[in-house]
């Protein structure tokens, strides 16, 4: 699972500041190992004014998540190394985000800027909110995510991916 804090919502031009990731394993209910940097804004991204205006209003947050960032370029390369080396629960790597067409745009965007590769193949991306509604059988379900008691910090993007899990592990005790 995997969460991204930005600058922004356009992939080509706005920055990650935070990236988190929690390997799980769906059908055997299984956590494993985390990452979480924070990344300082690369040459050539910006700040969407709304959004700076919308992270100056969460002052406490944004310095916890922004007061070790790293090189973009290097955390970035550091989070495609550890998708790759972190032992699998499977060979079939996979992406889940909340939403999946908000987080991959950005990483494929910063798989170009920084010459990585992915270490997830597009058609390996799962999105959470159109999972839960395909397991209920029903497009216009509403979320889960707002039923299971959020703990953490919302907006500190380790703490959002580790509630999206419960969220998935919750629509299989539910909805399977």
């Amino acid at each position: 699972m995997v969460d991204l804090e930005t600058t922004g919502l356009d992939p080509s031009n706005n920055a990650i500041i935070q990236i988190a990731a929690i390997r799980f394993d769906y059908q055997r209910r299984e956590i494993g190992p985390i990452f979480c940097r924070s990344l300082m804004i690369p040459y050539g991204r910006y700040w969407d004014e709304g959004t700076r205006e919308w992270w100056a209003g969460m002052p406490n947050i944004y310095s916890r998540i922004m007061g070790t960032a790293g090189p973009a370029g290097m955390v970035f390369k550091d989070f495609q190394t550890w998708c790759i080396n972190t032992a699998p629960f499977s060979d079939d790597q996979r992406l889940w985000a909340k939403p999946s067409h908000f987080e991959f745009p950005f990483l494929q965007s910063y798989a170009r800027q920084f010459d990585a590769e992915l270490p997830f193949h597009f058609r390996n991306v799962v999105d959470l909110n159109s999972f839960v509604r395909g397991m209920a059988n029903d497009p216009g379900r509403k979320p889960l995510d707002k039923d299971i008691p959020f703990q953490g910090e919302q907006h500190n993007a380790i703490d959002d991916a580790g509630h999206q899990i419960k969220v998935a592990l919750m629509a299989k005790e539910l909805l399977a």
